[in-house]
């Protein structure tokens, strides 16, 4: 936990949302790190995750394949 308190922000790539990766990240903004939250994601997750967003900050939801597409057109760039 000493390591964690000297972060000041943190990008979260998750595949999915549940209660341990919420409780993980908002443990993170106990802390006072900052929070940028990605779920790769087709379809609905295990838990809501939209009700985070209020504690954690923005969380954006992208699909494997949106993904996949923006890293195809950034190598064409």
């Amino acid at each position: 936990h000493e390591n964690l308190a000297q972060l000041t922000t943190v990008v979260a790539v998750v595949l999915d949302w549940d209660e341990s990766r919420e409780r993980f990240l908002q443990g993170l903004r106990d802390l006072g790190v900052a929070v940028r939250t990605f779920i790769v994601h087709a379809g609905p997750t295990r838990r809501p995750w939209e009700g985070a967003a209020r504690e954690l900050g923005e969380i954006t939801v992208v699909t494997p394949e949106e993904v996949e597409r923006r890293l195809v057109a950034g190598e064409r760039s």
